[in-house]
């Protein structure tokens, strides 16, 4: 969250890295960094098509691992219709801590760089 030169710097090839992946947890957290890198950075505002789609990957990242990390972005957006709606699905959704067997699908976030992805290939060398 500090080094904004380094995320952009090298935001092409992560982003190459993330589409690769076929991971969809790691693409709606990769749009959130995204969004927040042009709205911290560059002063963009968060329009309603952008918080629309950070609304609809809420849950999706709730289930995942990087679900803890949404109120910590959603805060630095100050918006808040995001806050709602996140509040709102972090009510509907139950802390692991408090839970003894599990009652859903685990999402399994695979290892991002692997020798099949594209840009590891075309990195390796250099």
């Amino acid at each position: 969250m500090g080094d904004w030169p380094s995320f952009e710097r090298y935001q092409s090839s992560v982003a190459l890295e993330v589409k690769h992946s076929g991971q969809q947890a790691f693409r709606l957290f990769y749009m959130w960094q995204s969004y927040l890198n042009d709205h911290v950075n560059k002063h963009a505002l968060l329009d309603d098509d952008r918080v629309n789609a950070l609304v609809e990957s809420i849950p999706i990242l709730l289930k995942s691992e990087l679900g803890p990390s949404l109120s910590h972005y959603s805060g630095l957006f100050k918006n808040a219709v995001l806050q709602s709606k996140l509040d709102e699905q972090l009510t509907k959704t139950p802390d692991i801590k408090g839970m003894s067997e599990p009652n859903g699908i685990r999402i399994k976030l695979e290892k991002l760089c692997t020798t099949r992805i594209i840009a590891k290939k075309y990195f390796s060398n250099r």
